[in-house]
């Protein structure tokens, strides 16, 4: 069905009243939770209040306050901001009700961006959490995006086993989730032509979702009755059903719904015999058509045109809508190959990195076992036997390749392949006695956040190839910038984690100035022309009451900052956490 890709992200806005902020930041970010479908105008407004209260936030709260403002720029189109956060939260989040919710929205961002490779690894990944999940939310979020995924490539066994799973589960939860999961369902029903049990789940969905979804869940099933009602050749109702879904849609200034409801309303007025009516709507929507996308969309309006030209026995337009039809319906065919090529690619490609995580779980449960084995049979060996020392020492040679095998291994999960810095978890792991030590030390230490400027443009321009030797760059650069004893870890994507001891906070600025320095010297130094870094730092106070999280987290948000001032800012996060 035309219209279910585009509903994912959870319909738009149904305005009204609600109480205004006053209560602790867990009622108020509670609150807009709770209205993130509803009025995003008023979650996003909440948002940038909460925003002013940060400080007050415990870090579970941030990251819940992140995945909100994620989801609200999805919905604006915000689409570069929103997967930012999204890449940082992958990277932060373990827990695994938000690392789901964070799968799922990454997931929607590429299939909105027609990246269905990138959008099935997501939900494969999704599929392996599923089963850790508590939160009811969570566990629709995964059954909702996974009955659209499968529809798409027309697993619709599948998708109608999650469809179904989702509605049953939907009975325990909340009038907004029993709406999403009807949709859900009317999608594999749209998608694999069931059309009589479409009509049921389309009038269901209307009665629930007049309550609690919103204006466009109703609109979206309207239009399915009114293909319904096409088919059944009731062009009366089909006209009726479409012109309702086209209301809701201007009301709701949904430019693809009105394309949608525009052509339905020409197909049923072409039905009717209208030939005059069926002209003018249908050239309503091809004002509206984006001639490089919604091939589906084209097929169907350059269908109408090309038989109105025949009726009014226009050769010249018949001809050329024609030929327009034909051009549409390659490109719908070929977009479905490439989405089901995606769609096995992804699979495959997610099977085999899952064996091979397993194997190397299978490979270091065997080395400690070897080496708690090892040790005892060493000895027994020893004091049983000690004229054969050959065995011995053969046995001590196993041990010691073993521990060498289980240091690589552990050198490899905290180093960063690309650039040779440490992963996020690997610094971490460093990170925190040296915390510790300087805290209670009273010594110096600034934790610094950088990040290259507008990346997702630069890799556009140039590549993902000089992309990823632009990250080397900066890694080096960073990194020979910094004083020795210096911390420095690829955090996620282009953004990099410093812990700098034993500077004051003037040092520690003049530092990350010069390191916003090109460098002359090194390999692809030429790289550093074309890029510009924005810094967000912090000095926290010794002995004070700020973790190692909460300081990160507090120059996170010095670094937001930066990036909103423009390009190779930096922004100094005071000791508390607020930045000046």
């Amino acid at each position: 069905m035309r219209l279910a890709r585009l509903l994912m992200l959870g319909g738009l806005s149904l305005l009204f009243s609600v109480k205004a902020l006053g209560g602790s930041f867990e009622e108020d970010l509670s609150l807009a939770e709770s209205l993130r479908v509803k009025n995003p105008p008023r979650t996003q407004q909440m948002l940038a209040e909460l925003g002013e209260r940060l400080g007050q936030a415990s870090l579970e709260q941030f990251q819940r306050y992140q995945l909100l403002r994620a989801h609200q720029e999805l919905l604006v189109g915000h689409y570069e901001e929103a997967e930012e956060k999204l890449l940082h939260l992958m990277d932060q989040v373990q827990e695994p009700n938000k690392r789901m919710r964070t799968l799922y929205l990454l997931a929607q961002l590429s299939e909105i961006r027609n990246d269905s490779e990138q959008s099935f690894h997501y939900m494969l990944a999704a599929a392996d959490l599923y089963p850790k999940l508590t939160e009811l939310q969570a566990k629709v979020d995964y059954l909702f995006i996974s009955a659209h995924m499968y529809s798409r490539v027309e697993e619709f066994t599948e998708a109608e086993a999650k469809a179904q799973e989702l509605v049953s589960l939907s009975e325990k939860g909340n009038d907004y989730q029993r709406c999403i999961a009807q949709q859900a369902q009317l999608a594999v029903f749209a998608g694999s032509e069931q059309l009589d049990k479409g009509f049921a789940a389309a009038n269901r969905q209307i009665e629930l979702c007049k309550v609690s979804g919103g204006p466009i869940y109703v609109a979206d099933a309207q239009m399915f009755l009114g293909h319904y009602a096409l088919q059944k050749g009731d062009t009366k109702r089909a006209l009726s059903y479409y012109l309702e879904a086209k209301n809701a849609f201007d009301d709701l200034n949904y430019r693809t719904g009105k394309l949608s409801s525009s052509i339905g309303i020409a197909q049923s007025f072409l039905a009717q015999g209208n030939t005059t009516l069926a002209y003018n709507w249908a050239n309503r929507a091809l004002d509206m058509v984006n001639p490089e996308e919604q091939w589906s969309e084209q097929s169907e309006l350059y269908e109408v045109l090309s038989t109105l030209a025949q009726k009014q026995g226009d050769l010249n337009e018949l001809v050329r809508f024609d030929k327009l039809y034909v051009k549409a319906n390659k490109a719908l065919v070929q977009e479905d190959k490439q989405t089901r090529l995606a769609f096995l690619q992804a699979r495959l490609e997610f099977e085999n990195q899952r064996q091979r995580i397993q194997m190397l779980e299978q490979q270091n449960q065997v080395l400690n076992l070897q080496d708690s084995n090892g040790r005892q049979r060493f000895w027994l060996v020893t004091q049983g036997m000690l004229g054969a020392g050959g065995i011995c020492l053969l046995l001590f040679a196993v041990l010691v390749r073993n521990q060498r095998q289980r240091s690589r291994l552990m050198k490899l999960a905290q180093t960063d392949p690309l650039t040779g810095l440490l992963t996020r978890q690997g610094l971490l792991d460093k990170a925190k006695p040296l915390y510790l030590q300087c805290q209670a030390k009273g010594e110096p230490l600034a934790i610094i956040l950088a990040d290259i400027d507008s990346f997702k443009n630069f890799n556009h321009q140039y590549g993902l190839n000089t992309g990823d030797k632009a990250l080397r760059r900066m890694a080096h650069r960073l990194r020979s910038s910094m004083e020795p004893g210096t911390l420095v870890g690829r955090s996620c994507g282009a953004e990099f984690l410093i812990l700098l001891p034993g500077l004051d906070l003037d040092e520690a600025k003049d530092r990350v100035r010069f390191c916003q320095r090109a460098d002359p010297g090194g390999e692809d130094a030429n790289l550093d022309l074309l890029m510009t870094l924005s810094f967000g730092l912090i000095q926290p106070l010794p002995g004070g009451q700020l973790g190692l999280e909460q300081a990160i987290q507090a120059a996170s948000l010095a670094l937001e900052k930066a990036k909103e001032r423009g390009f190779n800012s930096i922004e100094v996060a005071e000791a508390q956490g607020s930045t000046a």
